[in-house]
């Protein structure tokens, strides 16, 4: 009885400890391995009051650093569906995807970049979220990106200077 009980309690102290260790290349190996990688410098873990603070308007300042890694990001996460010049025509729409509406129509014009992010964030209509893909500074790189898209495709042709007027109008 005695015995019993010695084992009993060293099985509930050892617990996972006392396992034997998994052979090499089989999937507990990695999986242990892998829960010890060092989380990133300036990771916020989602859900956590300091990652839904990053998504709180206005957002980071705009700058060109910020614009570059929006257009990456957008290439890489939306121009599939939306085109890379925001139309909707993205190569997914040319294989029989349905079309997402155009960033430049009157009604996405109008979409400040905070509701880019929260569409990001939570998806609309056939989109997907992008949460788990796509970190909330990105989030906002991107929809500072889609506001200079829009601005790009409907700027006045008049009101450029010559030289890249006659650029243009070629």
């Amino acid at each position: 009885m005695k015995r019993a009980a010695t084992a009993m309690a060293c099985v509930l102290l050892a617990g996972c400890d006392a396992m034997p260790p998994a052979r090499p290349g089989t999937g507990a190996t990695r999986a242990r391995t892998e829960s010890y990688v060092a989380v990133p410098p300036g990771s916020v873990p989602r859900g956590t009051t300091g990652a839904l603070a990053q998504l709180l308007p206005p957002g980071p300042p705009i700058t060109r650093e910020l614009m570059a890694r929006g257009r990456e990001r957008y290439d890489v996460f939306c121009s599939p569906c939306h085109g890379r010049a925001g139309y909707g025509d993205g190569v997914v729409v040319q294989r029989g995807f349905t079309a997402p509406l155009s960033f430049h129509v009157d009604r996405q014009q109008d979409l400040t970049r905070a509701r880019v992010v929260e569409v990001i964030t939570s998806g609309f209509g056939l989109m997907l979220s992008f949460a788990e893909r796509i970190p909330p500074q990105e989030r906002w790189a991107i929809a500072s990106y889609v506001k200079a898209l829009q601005l790009s495709q409907s700027f006045p042709i008049d009101r450029l200077p010559d030289d890249l007027r006659s650029q243009v109008e070629r």
